[in-house]
Formats: C-alpha cells, structure tokens, sequence
C-alpha cells in the first residue's frame, strides 16, 4: 500500500487487502472450536473478537504519529511492519494444532457447493446483514470524525485526532 502510485491502485490494494483478510476471523474460530474443551469455546471466540480490537488500534495509533512526522505513505509502512512482526511473533508463539483433523482432498463438498447452502439461510443473512452493518457504520462514524477533527475549525494533527479511536 505504500508504494501504491495513485488513489485508484491504493483503492485496489485496500480491496484485495480486505477480502483477503475477511476470512481471518472465520477460519480463527473454527480453529478455537478444534482446539479448545466445548465447554469454553465460546469464551475463547469472544476473547478472540474483543483481543481484534487490540490488534486494530495500532493501525490508528501508529499511523497518525508516523504520519504526520513524516507523511501517510510512512504510517501504513510503520503499521505494515507492525502487522508483519505481529505474524511472526503468532507464528513462533501459536501451540501446535492438537485437534485438527484434515478432511482428505477431494472428499466432501467443496467450496462452491457449501457457499450457496449458507446464503439460503435467511437466519445467517441476517446475521451477515448485522455485521456489514455494524460494522461499517462503526468503521464510518470513527473515520468521519478523524477527517472532520483534522478539518477547520478544529484543525487537530493526526496524531491527536487519532486518539479518537481509544474510546
């Protein structure tokens, strides 16, 4: 993303990245459930999604100081290397999988054959509805109140304005 030379390709990289990345959680809980006694997967996935927040607030808290020291192409590299060491660290530090067990290829519906049974769901399109929702309008208010606090009359620096995101 850094190295992105205009606002249409940044877009893109921005796309790719989060479709990329949307599957993270999914595949995260699914790996609680293989791993963890029934009896506290739940705590487990919910810890998991509070611990997200955690992992997201550097991306605001990182990137403003940064940017507004040098410029915003050195904050997302500062949060691009903050997220690289965050992986090796998971990586060096995860426990080995105990529970899982591979279904061998071939064997069972594939990806395009499970995808439409989960959108036939009205109950899980309106769970997916939920999150888009939620979701983004979290994502929107917190973003818009970073650009209005940067703007006139409040003219605060990006690392100020960032702050925001503590709360």
């Amino acid at each position: 993303l850094p190295l992105a030379p205009g606002f249409e390709s940044m877009l893109a990289v921005r796309f790719a990245e989060g479709a990329a990345l949307g599957g993270i959680p999914g595949i995260a809980l699914v790996y609680l459930n293989e791993e963890v006694q029934e009896l506290h997967a739940a705590v487990a996935a919910g810890t998991y999604v509070a611990g997200t927040t955690i992992g997201g607030l550097p991306g605001r808290l990182v990137a403003g100081p940064v940017g507004d020291l040098l410029d915003w192409r050195a904050g997302v590299l500062a949060v691009s290397i903050c997220a690289a060491a965050a992986a090796l660290l998971f990586i060096w530090l995860a426990p080995a999988p105990r529970g899982f067990r591979p279904v061998p290829r071939g064997q069972g519906p594939g990806l395009v054959q499970r995808i439409p049974v989960n959108l036939q769901s009205r109950r899980l399109l309106a769970l997916y509805a939920q999150g888009f929702l939620l979701m983004g309008g979290f994502v929107a208010v917190y973003n818009y109140l970073g650009f209005r606090l940067e703007a006139p009359p409040f003219l605060l620096p990006a690392s100020l304005a960032s702050l925001l995101f503590l709360a």
